[in-house]
C-alpha cells in the first residue's frame, strides 16, 4: 500500500443541517459526547463542496465500500460532539492508523489532523487532512481498516470510529 501523502482542505465546516450529509449516521452529537465518522469516497470534489454553503438538502458525500487496486481514494474524518472553550474555539486532533487484510498496521500517524479554531457548537467539522491512499496491485486483496482516535482537547475526551474498504482486481 502506497500512502500519497496528505491533501489539506483550505477551510473548516461549520454547522449542517442533520438531515444533509449522506453518512449511515445523520445526527450530530449533542457537546461532550464526541464521536468521529470515517468515509472513504473516491471523489475529489467531496471536500469541496463542504466548503461551500449549505443548499437545501446540505452537502452529500458519497462513500464507497469498495476499490480496485491502484484506485486513488480518499479518507475524511467527520467529528462532532466536541466541546468550545470560553472564547468559542473547538480543540481537537485525529489520529489516524490504517491495518491491511491481516490486521498489520500499515500506516500510523499521531496528530494526523489538529483542530484549532471556531465552530458552532452542535456542528460537524471535517477534519482538514484528507487521507489519499491506493493499494498496489502486490499488496493482498481484502478488507482494509482506517481507525481514528479523536482527541478533544478541552474536554479530554476522546472517540474512535472506523471504517472498512474491500481492495481487489
Amino acid at each position: 500500500m502506497k500512502v500519497s501523502g496528505l491533501m489539506l482542505v483550505a477551510g473548516l465546516v461549520g454547522s449542517v443541517p442533520q438531515h444533509g450529509w449522506a453518512l449511515e449516521r445523520r445526527e450530530k452529537h449533542e457537546p461532550g459526547d464526541l464521536s468521529v465518522e470515517v468515509f472513504v469516497t473516491d471523489s475529489t470534489t467531496a471536500f469541496a463542496e463542504w466548503m461551500k454553503p449549505p443548499s437545501a438538502g446540505g452537502p452529500v458525500l458519497r462513500r464507497i465500500h469498495e476499490a480496485k487496486f491502484d484506485q486513488l481514494v480518499h479518507g475524511g474524518f467527520l467529528v462532532t460532539g466536541y466541546m468550545v472553550d470560553p472564547t468559542g474555539k473547538v480543540k481537537f486532533a485525529v489520529d489516524v492508523r490504517v491495518r491491511d487484510p491481516h490486521g498489520q498496521v500499515i500506516f500510523e500517524e499521531q496528530n494526523w489532523a489538529v483542530h484549532d479554531g471556531y465552530a458552532g457548537v452542535r456542528g460537524i467539522i471535517m477534519a482538514k487532512n484528507i487521507l489519499d491512499f491506493a493499494v498496489e496491485s502486490g499488496d493482498p486483496a481484502g478488507a482494509y481498516r482506517i481507525e481514528a482516535v479523536v482527541r478533544d482537547l478541552i474536554s479530554h475526551q476522546q472517540a474512535e470510529g472506523v471504517f472498512q474498504i474491500q481492495v481487489g482486481p
